[in-house]
């Protein structure tokens, strides 16, 4: 069987870690591939090339090539290129968790998925994470049924399973016992909390207890600007000085998040992973915890304590509160945004070989998606058990 060349497309630098994960897919299912990475001009997903060539393992490309080159599958982590057609097939991957009804509406389901013109699915395939996502898709956009594949989320598996090392990650990380580590997970852009995170315990470090670790999880979309970058380096510097840590954004944040004791969240899907890990975790975002819609970080608002004032909270009331909620019922959170746990990888590895195996002139709403988890129970792209 010859090699396939795949395309692999993003848009930001958090895609990468997505897109690395999909190309591990397909090598754990034994398929011989070559990889490419290419972004559009004018994203700033290609202000960082080399920064995702390292993390994807691909060779990047430019894209006004790559629209024009046979591939024989084209990955797409975003779902904004409908106006760039390249002559392959097409699946949309998607990166992170399914974010609920408010941003399906408009997300990656329907914006995106269907051609302006006819409204002919742009995609060939597209793969929702949970049953709820599929059910939307199918609901709002009724011409992407057949177009549909439901897998696993190979991302939360990686989590679980990077988490089973967690005393050699501690130790490798210097990390002496005792130390209680707090894990600050923000996400990106003007929403981001990390710097007021950073400044505040920094002008409150004298109050702190001695035995506080704080481990601040940098976005990678964060360091898509020079300006980010240096404030990245220079933050570096202050909190190592503390014995603090600072995640690289390049690297793997699981090792890290596995080493973490408990948790401060906003409103960034790393919380979201965190909570399936059943470990203390409280919320500094932007939901109320009051009004519950359906997206995951109202409902993750919703059942864990809220804190105002960070730097207070872990001075004063951080330990003696870790050991008050069932943090454990949690895992709910992550299990609800998912299809099912721990087959992500052979779920992507049987989505992306039946592809590529299918002729060329077959339509891909002949292909019985949902019969492929027959024979794997209740798998790739059936129903979630």
């Amino acid at each position: 069987m010859k090699k396939a060349r795949i395309l692999l497309i993003g848009t930001r630098t958090h895609h990468a870690r997505y897109l690395s994960l999909y190309r591990k897919s397909i090598e754990l299912s034994g398929r011989e591939a070559e990889f490419w990475i290419s972004g559009p001009w004018n994203s700033l997903f290609k202000s960082q090339k080399s920064l995702v060539s390292r993390v994807t393992g691909a060779k990047w490309i430019p894209f006004l090539l790559a629209r024009v080159l046979p591939w024989d599958l084209t990955l797409y982590s975003i779902h904004c290129f409908s106006r760039f057609l390249l002559p392959t097939k097409k699946m949309y991957l998607g990166h992170g968790i399914d974010t609920g009804e408010d941003s399906i509406k408009g997300g990656c389901h329907t914006y995106g998925a269907l051609r302006r013109r006819g409204g002919k699915p742009f995609y060939d395939l597209m793969t929702p994470k949970s049953r709820a996502e599929f059910d939307r898709a199918i609901r709002y956009q009724p011409r992407l049924e057949g177009r549909l594949a439901l897998i696993g989320d190979p991302l939360l598996d990686h989590v679980i399973e990077t988490d089973r090392s967690r005393q050699r990650h501690r130790a490798e990380l210097g990390i002496a016992p005792g130390k209680v580590v707090v894990g600050l997970f923000s996400s990106w852009g003007p929403s981001s909390r990390l710097s007021s995170w950073v400044e505040s315990l920094l002008l409150h470090k004298d109050s702190l207890p001695s035995d506080l670790v704080f481990m601040f999880f940098v976005h990678p979309n964060n360091m898509l600007l020079r300006s980010r970058a240096t404030d990245f380096e220079r933050t570096k510097s202050l909190v190592r000085d503390l014995g603090w840590i600072l995640v690289p954004p390049d690297e793997d944040f699981a090792k890290y998040m596995s080493c973490c004791d408990c948790g401060i969240t906003a409103d960034g899907s790393i919380g979201i992973y965190f909570s399936h890990l059943g470990r203390p975790l409280f919320y500094n975002g932007m939901f109320d915890g009051k009004t519950i819609m359906d997206n995951p970080f109202s409902r993750l608002a919703a059942w864990t304590p809220r804190i105002e004032d960070v730097p207070s909270f872990c001075a004063n009331r951080l330990k003696s509160e870790m050991g008050k909620y069932p943090f454990e019922k949690l895992s709910a959170l992550a299990l609800s945004c998912v299809n099912r746990v721990g087959m992500g990888h052979q779920d992507i590895g049987v989505v992306i070989n039946t592809a590529l195996n299918t002729p060329s002139g077959k339509e891909w709403t002949e292909v019985p998606w949902e019969r492929l988890a027959e024979t794997r129970g209740n798998g790739a792209t059936g129903r979630p058990g």
